[in-house]
C-alpha cells in the first residue's frame, strides 16, 4: 500500500531523499502539494466548517507554531499548501494520528533468521572468542510518506548472547522536502547480559503555508525499541 502512495506522490514530482548526519543528495525541487492530495479524505469531512481562523485551529490541537525565519523562507521548502482553517485542522488531525500509532508499536527485536538484519559482521576478540555485530532497523515514527527509523547495533558473544556494545541512531527517510528531524542523543539501558533498551526522541519540524502565510510546525517523537540476542547453544540465560 505505502509502495502505491509513493509511487504516485513521485510521479507528481516530489523527491524521494535519504537525511542522516552522514549522507545527503541533491534533489530537484518538488511541487508543493495541497493538504487535500496528502490525507484521507475523511479527515477533511470531519472538520469542514468547524474553524473560523488558523489560530483557532493551532489553540484547539495545542499546535506549536512560529513564522519562518527569512532564511528558511528563502530556502523555499514548504511540506504542504494548505488553503483554509478546515485543511489545516484536518492536516494536524492526520499528523497526530500518525504518531500516536507510531508510538503505540513498542516492538521486541530478536537476534534470529526472522529479524530485521541489516548487515552482520564477526571478527576476533581473542584466540578462543569471536564477537558478532548486527544492525537492526524499526520505525519510530511513521506519516506514510515520510517517516523516521531507529538503528541500532549491538556486538554480541555468539555463545553465551552476552551484549558488549550498543550503538544507536536514527534517521529521516521518504519525502523529505519540507521536513527537518532533530534528534536527541538516544538513551540506552541495560535490561540483562542479553537485551538492551533504546529510547528515541526528538523534533520534527514541518513548514507549511497556510493562507499564503509560511510557518513551522513541531512534532515531538518518542519511540522505544528492544533488541535482545539470541545465544548459539543452549543454556540458562538470565532475562
Amino acid at each position: 500500500m505505502r509502495k502505491g502512495i509513493l509511487s504516485l506522490f513521485l510521479i507528481a514530482s516530489l523527491s524521494f531523499t535519504l537525511s542522516t548526519s552522514v549522507f545527503a543528495e541533491n534533489n530537484p525541487t518538488p511541487v508543493v502539494k495541497n493538504s487535500a492530495e496528502s490525507i484521507p479524505s475523511s479527515y477533511l469531512l470531519k472538520y469542514k466548517g468547524k474553524f473560523q481562523s488558523f489560530d483557532q485551529v493551532y489553540a484547539a490541537f495545542g499546535q506549536e507554531v512560529r513564522p519562518m525565519t527569512n532564511a528558511e523562507k528563502a530556502k523555499g521548502e514548504y511540506a504542504y499548501n494548505v488553503q483554509t482553517p478546515d485543511e489545516l485542522a484536518a492536516l494536524l488531525s492526520y499528523m497526530k494520528d500518525q504518531k500516536k500509532l507510531a508510538e503505540s508499536q513498542v516492538q521486541a527485536v530478536y537476534m534470529n533468521k526472522e529479524s530485521r538484519s541489516l548487515n552482520t559482521l564477526t571478527k576476533s576478540l581473542n584466540s578462543r572468542e569471536n564477537i558478532k555485530t548486527e544492525t537492526f532497523e524499526e520505525n519510530i515514527y511513521d506519516n506514510y510518506l515520510y517517516w523516521i527509523k531507529g538503528y541500532v547495533t549491538i556486538d554480541y558473544v555468539p555463545r553465551s548472547g552476552k551484549i558488549t556494545k550498543t550503538t544507536a541512531r536514527s534517521a529521516l527517510l521518504g519525502v523529505t522536502y519540507g521536513h527537518t528531524w532533530k534528534p536527541e542523543t538516544p538513551r540506552i539501558s541495560v535490561l540483562s547480559d542479553i537485551k538492551r533498551q533504546v529510547i528515541f526522541e526528538g523534533v520534527v519540524t514541518t513548514n507549511i503555508v497556510a493562507g499564503g502565510i509560511g510557518e513551522v510546525i513541531s512534532t515531538d517523537v518518542s519511540h522505544t525499541m528492544i533488541v535482545q540476542s539470541v545465544p548459539t547453544i543452549e543454556g540458562p540465560i538470565k532475562n
